[in-house]
């Protein structure tokens, strides 16, 4: 699959995304869909802004800090995303259908409120218990098949960035 867009869906899902946006890209190109997917998720970053958690260890032990920064303007967002998320979309023939399961997975990651400082903070002393299974917020059902959307693609792959890319 395209990592980065896979991974920007799910990061915001797991970074500090809400709601009260949506996008319709089916039948739309590439560039028309690479506009509304970035504009809608930038959106989204500058309202909710970025988690970010920061650890040290010292011995065996772990400590660790979780913000929600709110750095990023909608016009860096946006020039960063956009072209990745184009790079995805056109290396991929996807169907109307598969257009309908991504459209369905943003949507449901943009109806999701922003992650709270508390919800960070929970998620922060998991992994300072040594939780390995921890997770900030599990993606929307939704987006279930997303990985498996793209395994048709001839692009090359990305790395899968970490949840707090996003």
């Amino acid at each position: 699959m395209k990592q980065f867009l896979h991974s920007l869906v799910v990061g915001c899902a797991l970074a500090a995304c809400g709601g009260g946006n949506s996008i319709d890209i089916v039948g739309e190109s590439p560039e028309n869909q690479a506009d509304e997917i970035a504009g809608a998720l930038c959106d989204k970053q500058v309202e909710c802004g970025t988690t970010t958690i920061s650890c040290t260890q010292t011995g065996d032990m772990i400590d660790c800090t979780g913000m929600i920064e709110h750095d990023q303007t909608y016009d860096a967002c946006y020039a960063e995303t956009r072209p990745e998320v184009l790079e995805d979309l056109s290396s991929c023939d996807l169907t109307t259908d598969q257009e309908r399961e991504l459209q369905s997975c943003i949507n449901a990651t943009l109806d999701q409120p922003c992650i709270t400082q508390d919800e960070l903070d929970a998620y922060v002393a998991k992994v300072e218990a040594g939780d390995e299974n921890a997770t900030l917020r599990d993606p929307p059902p939704e987006c279930a098949g997303l990985e498996a959307l793209f395994e048709g693609c001839e692009a090359a792959r990305r790395v899968v960035s970490s949840v707090a890319r996003r």
